[in-house]
């Protein structure tokens, strides 16, 4: 068993100039896990992330917009801790208690139609995550279709597309 308290602060700007919409963010958070009943160790995190970005209304219905930001992701009690099975996922954990904080760099650009009937939107992202925490497949198997996960952190980068498509069909239901 173990005890979480998470406090954060944060502040959020937005500035709009013409066509164009000036975005920040800034957030710090502060973790303390007390450990109940074992003798792991009680872990204190911190973290910092920030984020800038702009949106430009380029034509009625339309604005494209870029992002820039630098996130940190604290451990959870579980990825530090468990110990057993979990049996929604048919795994048996193996926590981590040396687990430090991921530091991710992000970078998304989207377009959207946000007005009418037919409205879309479209991103392209990249994520380059340092120390990545992840539940690493041992190749153990125990029995009764169980795998068991390590937790670790290693690099890992993630690119990818997002859509969105809606049509309104009707204005509203009759009453």
């Amino acid at each position: 068993p173990t005890l979480t308290k998470n406090h954060g602060i944060f502040v959020l700007e937005e500035y709009q100039w013409h066509t164009l919409r000036y975005e920040l963010g800034l957030r710090y958070e502060q973790q303390s896990i007390d450990v109940r009943k074992s003798t792991q160790p009680n872990k204190n995190h911190s973290g910092t992330s920030a984020s800038v970005g702009v949106v430009w209304d380029f034509a009625d219905d339309y604005n494209l917009g870029a992002s820039f930001s630098r996130s940190q992701r604290l451990p959870v009690a579980e990825e530090l801790y468990a110990f057993g099975p979990h049996a929604a996922s048919r795994t048996i954990e193996m926590g981590n208690a040396q687990l430090n904080k991921e530091t991710s760099h992000n970078i998304e650009l989207t377009l959207r139609k946000h007005q009418g009937a037919l409205t879309y939107s479209l991103s392209l992202y990249q994520n380059r995550i340092n120390d990545y925490i992840y539940g690493k497949d041992t190749g153990q198997r125990p029995g009764a279709d169980y795998r068991v996960i390590a937790y670790q952190q290693d690099n890992a980068v993630f690119r990818g597309a997002e859509g969105e498509v809606a049509y309104q069909f009707t204005n509203g239901l009759p009453s």
